[in-house]
């Protein structure tokens, strides 16, 4: 028995040693355990939200094959024109340049981007009692306002909003504003080169510009029987950064020349659909090739450096979309 005590007490150092090497093993391991989890958690986890979203997505657009009328209600794809949401508001907004009373809406601004992605600007859009109302957050630091000069938006940052009446008639306007605070409102022509020497009746269309910590903002408001029955508009950021170099212009219009974005006020009922995904973690799209209508929830997605040269299978890779 003493021999067999003394031989386990022998060689008991060298199994603490093999011990001791276990746990440290263990420990040094535990790390890259711990990584390997976190990552195949993390790829179930988006896996069951990419899964959650397209059967949201798939939901929308069963609906609304059920429900043809909705359908129709959704603006039609002009070669991929994009589309600007305008959602009812409860309550009139200031035209005074302010963001502030602006809060509930800006979930559902619309991005547009310069393709050299120096400049951007968002336009959210709100109908209030048979007014049509926006808002221009233009994300540049460097905003020169115009002077006194008669030619002198050749040379300002500035706005342009074409429209189109219920005789199809097209009106072209140009928002102008020398100092902060009201902007004087002029017809001019499709290419903004001539522009009239007298000025809108501001009870007609009111326009607002301040400058703010991110570049400015322009508000306006116009009835919305002035539009026709497409409610078709065309908004245009004019960037004049330098005096010796033509304007930069940002426009709304798409690939077509002149052309127009559509509103989307045509079903308040489909438009709610969509635009009650806004908040969610996702995006849909929903494109009717038969009746060549497409609808987005919100964000207009850019996928070339001229964001309007779309191609479908693109636009599905940047979307959860679904097909009717």
């Amino acid at each position: 028995m003493g021999k067999a005590i003394a031989g386990a007490a022998k060689h008991s150092p060298f199994k603490l040693r093999y011990q001791l090497l276990a746990v440290g093993l263990v420990l040094l391991s535990l790390p890259y355990l711990g990584y390997r989890f976190i990552d195949a958690t993390s790829s179930l986890l988006q896996q069951s939200q990419a899964q959650a979203q397209k059967q949201v997505a798939q939901s929308l657009a069963n609906l609304f094959v059920q429900r043809q009328e909705l359908l129709l209600a959704l603006p039609e794809l002009s070669k991929q024109q994009p589309l600007l949401f305008v959602q009812a508001i409860n309550q009139t907004k200031t035209i005074d340049g302010s963001a502030d009373d602006w809060r509930d809406e800006m979930v559902q601004a619309s991005e547009f981007r310069d393709p050299t992605g120096q400049v951007h600007y968002t336009v959210t859009l709100g109908k209030f009692d048979r007014q049509l109302i926006g808002k221009v957050q233009v994300y540049d630091q460097n905003y020169i306002s115009a002077k006194s000069a008669s030619n002198s938006w050749l040379t300002s940052d500035h706005l342009r909003l074409s429209y189109i009446d219920s005789m199809a008639k097209e009106h072209h306007l140009l928002l102008l504003a020398r100092q902060p605070g009201e902007m004087q409102i002029y017809r001019t022509d499709s290419t903004g080169s001539f522009v009239s020497q007298q000025q809108l009746n501001r009870f007609d269309i009111r326009a607002s510009l301040q400058t703010n910590n991110e570049g400015y903002m322009v508000e306006w408001r116009m009835p919305l029987a002035l539009l026709g029955e497409r409610q078709l508009l065309r908004l245009a950021i004019v960037d004049a950064d330098k005096l010796e170099q033509a304007p930069n212009i940002l426009t709304t219009q798409g690939p077509e020349p002149n052309g127009f974005t559509a509103l989307n006020t045509l079903s308040n009922q489909a438009m709610a659909l969509l635009a009650g995904q806004q908040e969610a973690p996702m995006s849909v799209t929903l494109y009717d090739q038969q009746l060549n209508r497409l609808a987005h929830t919100g964000h207009v997605p850019s996928v070339r450096k001229n964001p309007w040269e779309w191609q479908l299978t693109e636009l599905w890779q940047q979307t959860y979309s679904s097909l009717l």
